[in-house]
């Protein structure tokens, strides 16, 4: 019997490590399931793609004299991404900014659009440590 509740200890202590969740809020047993489904997923072509907000900020700009008041607003963010493969190399990273540019009250309907494309830059990390990495060539 006290084989059993040995056996029985263990198996609730395993079972609480793979559901106590870390600072991120992910719990070992999630990162197992998650690289069991990448491994198992068909082809060849499977990927992971992380993608985690730098900076986010906006800002009101407020404007005031006698006869009028004119408010305008404008923001952006900061993002960094990198996609890995199922063999877990890193196949293309960056960092991808977009600044959205003021707009005035009266421009409210143009918010609702879909953004311009050139608001965004990207900057890809794996082309600059290919550079960096790269050996002069000989003369």
């Amino acid at each position: 019997m006290d084989e059993l509740k040995s056996v029985n200890t263990r198996i609730t202590d395993l079972v609480t490590g793979l559901m106590k969740a870390d600072s991120n809020g992910v719990t070992p047993f999630q990162s197992l399931m998650r690289a069991e489904s990448l491994r198992s997923a068909p082809g060849n072509n499977a990927s992971v793609l992380l993608a985690k907000f730098v900076a986010v900020g906006g800002n009101n700009i407020t404007k005031r004299n006698i006869f009028h008041t004119s408010i305008k607003f404008s923001g952006g963010a900061v993002t960094e991404f990198f996609l890995m493969d199922k063999t877990g190399s890193i196949a293309k990273s960056g960092v991808v900014s977009c600044y959205g540019g003021q707009f005035g009250e009266g421009d409210l309907e143009a918010l609702s659009a879909p953004p311009k494309p050139d608001i965004c830059t990207t900057e890809n990390k794996a082309a600059e440590k290919e550079k960096v990495n790269k050996e002069p060539e000989a003369k």
